[in-house]
């Protein structure tokens, strides 16, 4: 199975190349590396022509591939993400260049504040990482129903953007848990609110133009 799903990706992606919606000189490569609790896709931030994948044991249709590599695909367009790093980290640095400067942060303890300068640039850019996951995937889904004749894509992405995950520890829980509900470290928005701003913003597209 594991193969199949290999080939029916590399297909589809070699599909979107032919009809132009995908770049043809991006490349498909497999993490190397880690434990996945679910599938994961990710557009490269150094490598820019790059797609990376880990299809793990689910089995994926090929409009659901067509929505996630049309999804990286807007990745690797636009600059939004980068963005928002890089103006995060510049301000964050430039604040505590300044307050070492002018005599603070050079003392213990206070100069124990200086290891909250990740923590800063990475919440700061968070809201700006939401708005490009959300553009990603408004930008996926009308290429799939102006292009690809797909009706409804919020029904498409709901149903391949349910994992089943790998069975895990109350400790794996609770630290996944805390992870994501308490630091909320993860910038995707909840799958709900992904659908159903497609539901509203592309589902109807026909309707509304008629």
């Amino acid at each position: 199975m594991a193969a199949e799903q290999e080939d029916l990706l590399r297909e589809v992606f070699r599909d979107l190349q032919g009809r132009g919606l995908v770049q043809p000189n991006r490349k498909l490569v497999p993490f190397k590396r880690g434990k996945r609790d679910a599938p994961k896709f990710h557009a490269g931030t150094l490598h820019r022509q790059h797609i990376y994948y880990w299809l793990g044991n689910h089995v994926f249709e090929p409009d659901g591939l067509r929505f996630i590599l049309l999804h990286e695909e807007r990745h690797l367009r636009g600059n939004l993400s980068q963005t928002a790093y890089l103006l995060s980290m510049i301000g964050w640095a430039a604040l505590f260049v300044y307050l070492i400067q002018v005599g603070y942060l050079r003392e213990s303890p206070w100069s124990l504040l200086q290891i909250l300068l990740v923590p800063a640039v990475w919440y700061t850019a968070m809201p700006f990482l939401r708005i490009d996951e959300y553009r990603c995937d408004l930008w996926a889904a009308k290429q799939m129903k102006d292009e690809l004749g797909v009706v409804r894509p919020s029904e498409v992405v709901r149903i391949t953007m349910t994992f089943k995950v790998r069975d895990l520890t109350r400790a794996q829980r609770a630290s996944l848990f805390f992870a994501r509900r308490v630091l909320h470290i993860d910038y995707h928005p909840p799958l709900e609110k992904r659908v159903a701003l497609i539901a509203s913003e592309i589902d109807g597209l026909d309707k509304e133009s008629e």
